[in-house]
């Protein structure tokens, strides 16, 4: 779920409804897209604590590894990083700093497949879990979570699958990988025809 109001507070509220709701066996992940500072980060996390988070999804703004490294000792909660990093170089230097609990690497913003699979690889070295941000390329990453021992988790957000051939299957919470060879970005022809602006 989404954190990062105006009002820690109502930040704190909201993930209290929501883990009451859900129960203690239902898995709980926040996002707070960057927004905070260390000192906002810091607090929140601590008052977040009681609330058995599995992660704490881009607490600070990426380029600020430091700063993601004091906070991941100052916290119980596992910080998922990743999302908004183009290198594994950075993604390296966020292992080597203890400043990452999960790795959400994505094959479209870092250098295609064979880059994400680096990354998957060094992250695997750290004994860190991959679960890769969805993006638009979910359909890539079926696959190369498919191949990853370290990769347990697809983030599922079924959004414009019906542009594609093979669209990504989830079906109770498992994903069904297709039977055709490719890496299941084929898109429909009659998606090209209702989407073309020119």
């Amino acid at each position: 779920m989404k954190v990062g109001k105006p009002s820690q507070q109502e930040d704190v509220g909201r993930v209290a409804a929501v883990r009451r709701a859900i129960g203690d066996d239902i898995e709980l992940m926040v996002d707070a897209n960057t927004l905070w500072d260390l000192n906002t980060a810091m607090t929140t996390a601590h008052l977040l604590e009681p609330f058995r988070l599995k992660w704490l999804e881009e607490p600070l703004h990426p380029d600020d590894i430091s700063g993601h490294a004091r906070l991941a000792h100052a916290t119980r909660i596992p910080l998922a990083i990743g999302e908004s990093i183009y290198s594994k170089y950075t993604f390296r230097e966020y292992m080597a700093q203890g400043a990452a609990g999960y790795v959400q690497v994505d094959v479209t913003r870092v250098g295609g497949i064979t880059e994400w699979l680096d990354v998957a690889a060094t992250a695997a070295t750290f004994g860190l879990p991959v679960i890769p941000h969805h993006g638009d390329m979910m359909q890539v990453h079926q696959h190369v979570v498919a191949a990853t021992r370290n990769a347990p988790m697809l983030e599922y957000i079924p959004w414009i699958l019906e542009l594609f051939e093979d669209p990504v299957d989830v079906r109770e919470g498992m994903l069904y990988l297709p039977d055709r060879p490719g890496a299941s970005t084929s898109m429909r022809a009659d998606a090209f025809e209702r989407y073309r602006v020119a």
